[in-house]
């Protein structure tokens, strides 16, 4: 399963995070530029080819899941953003350019 068919990926976290000291979960970014201009021109929440045949898929941003780790008192220790073809540390605006994002959970 990815974090996006979850009902409950809260609870699936916080599951990972009591076996093991850190954790780490990656998600295509849907906050990004282009899906922000994609759902303004078409009025329809953007599905990349990969996505398209889940019906039950959750969209989510960088943005909203941070907001989620914060109030699940979760630490984010690492992330790598995808720009511009390659994995980034450290990227300003990460919710409105990455990509997808690899995290680091604590």
């Amino acid at each position: 399963f990815t974090i996006q068919q979850l009902r409950q990926p809260g609870k699936m976290i916080n599951s990972m995070l009591s076996i093991g000291k850190r954790g780490i979960v990656s998600f295509p970014n849907f906050g990004r530029l282009g899906a922000r201009v994609r759902l303004l021109a078409s009025g329809r929440m953007p599905r990349d080819c990969s996505v398209q045949a889940i019906a039950d898929l959750q969209l989510l941003c960088l943005a909203d899941f941070k907001d989620s780790c914060h109030f699940l008192g979760i630490r984010i220790s690492r992330q790598a953003h995808w720009f511009a073809g390659a994995y980034r540390d450290h990227l300003a605006c990460a919710n409105l350019l990455s990509q997808s994002c690899i995290l680091q959970l604590e």
